[in-house]
Protein backbone atom coordinates (compact mmCIF):
# COMPACT_ATOMS: atom_id res chain seq x y z
CA UNK A 1 0.00 0.00 0.00
CA UNK A 2 2.71 2.37 0.77
CA UNK A 3 4.49 1.88 -2.79
CA UNK A 4 0.41 3.37 -4.44
CA UNK A 5 0.96 6.51 -3.06
CA UNK A 6 5.37 6.92 -3.79
CA UNK A 7 4.66 9.18 -6.46
CA UNK A 8 2.77 11.78 -3.99
CA UNK A 9 5.23 10.74 -1.24
CA UNK A 10 8.15 12.53 -3.83
CA UNK A 11 5.85 15.02 -5.10
CA UNK A 12 5.15 16.03 -1.68
CA UNK A 13 8.34 15.33 0.21
CA UNK A 14 8.49 18.48 2.50
CA UNK A 15 4.94 17.10 3.65
CA UNK A 16 6.93 14.03 4.44
CA UNK A 17 9.50 16.44 6.45
CA UNK A 18 6.45 17.61 8.44
CA UNK A 19 4.74 14.38 9.27
CA UNK A 20 7.82 13.33 10.70
CA UNK A 21 7.25 15.11 13.93
CA UNK A 22 3.44 13.69 14.70
CA UNK A 23 4.34 10.76 13.63
CA UNK A 24 7.50 10.18 15.74
CA UNK A 25 5.86 11.74 18.69
CA UNK A 26 3.07 8.88 18.19
CA UNK A 27 5.15 6.28 17.85
CA UNK A 28 7.11 7.26 20.54
CA UNK A 29 4.49 7.93 22.40
CA UNK A 30 2.75 4.40 21.81
CA UNK A 31 6.55 2.70 22.99
CA UNK A 32 6.53 4.36 26.19
CA UNK A 33 2.74 3.64 27.02
CA UNK A 34 2.79 0.04 26.10
CA UNK A 35 5.83 -0.53 27.78
CA UNK A 36 4.85 0.89 31.09
CA UNK A 37 1.01 -1.00 30.79
CA UNK A 38 3.39 -4.48 30.11
CA UNK A 39 5.35 -3.59 33.15
CA UNK A 40 2.48 -2.30 35.36
CA UNK A 41 0.89 -5.96 34.82
CA UNK A 42 3.73 -7.65 35.32
CA UNK A 43 5.22 -9.31 32.04
CA UNK A 44 7.95 -10.22 31.15
CA UNK A 45 10.17 -8.85 29.43
CA UNK A 46 9.94 -11.25 26.32
CA UNK A 47 6.24 -11.41 26.69
CA UNK A 48 6.73 -7.24 25.98
CA UNK A 49 8.57 -7.25 22.85
CA UNK A 50 6.75 -9.85 20.99
CA UNK A 51 3.64 -7.52 22.07
CA UNK A 52 5.59 -4.11 21.33
CA UNK A 53 6.45 -5.73 17.58
CA UNK A 54 3.12 -7.41 17.12
CA UNK A 55 1.19 -4.61 17.84
CA UNK A 56 3.08 -1.33 17.18
CA UNK A 57 2.16 -1.69 13.07
CA UNK A 58 -1.17 -3.30 13.25
CA UNK A 59 -3.79 -1.63 10.91
CA UNK A 60 -1.91 0.86 9.17
CA UNK A 61 -2.78 -0.51 5.61
CA UNK A 62 -6.29 -1.16 6.70
CA UNK A 63 -6.39 3.00 7.46
CA UNK A 64 -4.48 3.78 4.16
CA UNK A 65 -6.61 1.69 2.27
CA UNK A 66 -9.89 3.47 3.77
CA UNK A 67 -8.46 6.99 2.94
CA UNK A 68 -7.57 6.22 -0.12
CA UNK A 69 -11.13 5.26 -1.39
CA UNK A 70 -13.46 7.66 1.15
CA UNK A 71 -11.25 10.83 0.64
CA UNK A 72 -9.02 12.62 -1.47
CA UNK A 73 -5.74 11.27 -2.63
CA UNK A 74 -3.51 13.67 0.12
CA UNK A 75 -5.54 12.04 2.81
CA UNK A 76 -3.55 8.41 3.06
CA UNK A 77 0.09 10.15 2.91
CA UNK A 78 0.17 10.70 7.06
CA UNK A 79 -0.47 6.52 6.99
CA UNK A 80 1.81 5.97 4.41
CA UNK A 81 4.68 7.70 6.10
CA UNK A 82 4.23 5.64 9.23
CA UNK A 83 6.35 2.48 8.13
CA UNK A 84 9.15 4.66 7.34
CA UNK A 85 9.35 6.17 10.83
CA UNK A 86 8.10 3.28 12.49
CA UNK A 87 11.21 1.04 11.01
CA UNK A 88 13.65 4.06 12.47
CA UNK A 89 12.03 3.62 15.75
CA UNK A 90 11.54 0.21 16.23
CA UNK A 91 15.60 -0.06 15.66
CA UNK A 92 16.32 2.06 18.17
CA UNK A 93 13.68 0.57 20.37
CA UNK A 94 15.43 -2.34 20.15
CA UNK A 95 19.09 -0.64 21.10
CA UNK A 96 17.59 0.35 24.08
CA UNK A 97 16.95 -3.29 24.61
CA UNK A 98 19.29 -3.37 27.92
CA UNK A 99 18.20 -0.59 29.22
CA UNK A 100 14.10 -1.63 28.84
CA UNK A 101 15.44 -5.67 30.06
CA UNK A 102 16.34 -3.85 33.51
CA UNK A 103 13.57 -1.58 33.69
CA UNK A 104 11.40 -5.09 33.46
CA UNK A 105 13.91 -6.84 35.87
CA UNK A 106 12.94 -4.43 38.62
CA UNK A 107 9.50 -5.25 38.31
CA UNK A 108 8.50 -6.76 41.91
CA UNK A 109 7.10 -10.03 41.35
CA UNK A 110 4.08 -11.63 43.78
CA UNK A 111 6.12 -14.08 45.62
CA UNK A 112 4.16 -17.08 47.35
CA UNK A 113 5.51 -18.01 50.64
CA UNK A 114 6.63 -21.97 51.16
CA UNK A 115 4.43 -23.09 54.11
CA UNK A 116 7.05 -25.57 56.24
CA UNK A 117 5.76 -28.05 58.70
CA UNK A 118 6.52 -26.02 61.46
CA UNK A 119 4.62 -23.06 60.42
CA UNK A 120 0.87 -24.32 59.35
Amino acid sequence: VFFMKESLIIEKWSRVLWLMIPNILFMAGTLFIVTWVDRLIRLSYEDHMAIVFGATGKNNGTAIALATMAFSPMVPIPAATVPIFQIILLVAYLKMAPWIRRYFDRTPRKVTPIVGKGDA
